[in-house]
């Protein structure tokens, strides 16, 4: 494929010959450096500069990138010229992060047999499957998980695990239930919640899915659970195009709400939502707790009118008396409760 003779080496177990890693030489800086910023200019990033040693040097990076036999020929040339091929840039990414981020299956399977590591993080502590798993590049993810799987004892049973949870998140977040149904099978955990910002795939289906709606249904069936991870993100349900039926679905499977989603669909002048959200026990009294107002009283205010329909059905007019706590309760409410 590169029209050159390249030593192969069998995975991690392999050693290669040192010159082919000379961590943080100078050749190894600028190779690496150059090998990150020939992948992420590839694609569109923003301008890049050679670091040798110390020193940037303000020129960019002047070879042309647009076919990948001409990308993978120079790669080749300079993983074998002496690079350090697990380099990082300065978000923390690898030439394999990079290599897999962007789809190059073949420059993927080129940096594993030269030892490239698939343990290695980037700043938001992905590793390199996580990275194919975020564009859906399923090729790369099966190889990649095939790989730590091989070797057992350089990859623990965890951090196999953890990869598989990063591509559940992805799969759901891109909407693809087969591809959540293939993971779930091999022992993905629809519960689990990650590091970086306490989600699960159920919030990333809901917020980031591009048809939300069956994913959602599928995770929910898989046993998923509304009430864990980030707190209350039904009120993200709330601002996309199936907001009914997702919440519909939510609310049918426990899902807790606070106010916030009902001055959501205040806001949003979703009268069906309201109803909804109504009928399974929203506090029309309770405050948020930024607005001085209550909850009962912003619907009657709005300028639409099935949204004040919904609140008038409930027996509330502008008359209604105020409650006195922002907790939420009622001044007849609180002397039931003194007694």
């Amino acid at each position: 494929m590169f029209n050159m003779a390249l030593p192969h080496f069998s995975g991690p177990q392999s050693t290669a010959p040192q010159e082919h890693f000379s961590a943080f030489s100078m050749l190894g800086q600028m190779f690496g450096s150059s090998l990150i910023t020939g992948l992420s200019r590839g694609h569109g990033a923003e301008k890049h500069h050679i670091r040798d040693g110390e020193r940037t040097a303000n020129e960019s990076i002047q070879y042309p990138l647009q076919r990948v036999m001409d990308i993978l020929k120079l790669y080749s040339l300079l993983l074998y010229g002496g690079v350090d091929i697990n380099f990082k840039d300065p978000d923390g990414c690898s030439p394999l992060a990079l290599a897999a981020l962007h789809g190059h299956l073949a420059l993927v399977k080129l940096l594993i047999s030269l030892g490239a590591c698939q343990l290695s993080c980037d700043r938001f502590r992905r590793r390199p499957i996580a990275n194919a798993a975020f564009q859906g590049h399923h090729g790369i993810e099966d190889y990649l998980l095939k790989e730590l799987k091989e070797f057992p004892h350089f990859y623990p049973k965890l951090t196999i695990q953890a990869d598989i949870q990063w591509m559940l998140l992805y799969a759901a977040e891109r909407g693809d239930e087969l591809r959540v149904k293939c993971l779930v099978s091999i022992g993905a955990d629809v519960n689990f919640q990650f590091d970086v910002d306490g989600c699960t795939p159920l919030y990333g289906a809901v917020v980031f899915a591009p048809y939300p709606l069956d994913v959602v249904k599928l995770l929910l069936e898989l046993g998923a659970n509304p009430n864990i991870g980030t707190s209350y993100f039904i009120d993200r349900a709330m601002q996309r195009d199936e907001s009914y039926h997702l919440l519909l679905q939510l609310l049918q499977s426990g899902a807790e709400f606070a106010g916030q989603v009902v001055t959501e669909a205040i806001k949003l002048q979703k009268s069906a939502e309201l109803r909804l959200l109504v009928q399974h026990g929203a506090k029309l009294y309770s405050r948020n707790w930024n607005n001085e107002k209550p909850i009962f009283r912003r619907a009657l205010e709005s300028s639409c009118e099935e949204i004040r329909n919904v609140i008038l059905e409930r027996g509330f007019t502008l008359e209604t008396p105020d409650p006195d706590s922002r907790f939420g309760r009622h001044p007849l409410e609180r002397v039931r409760r003194n007694r």
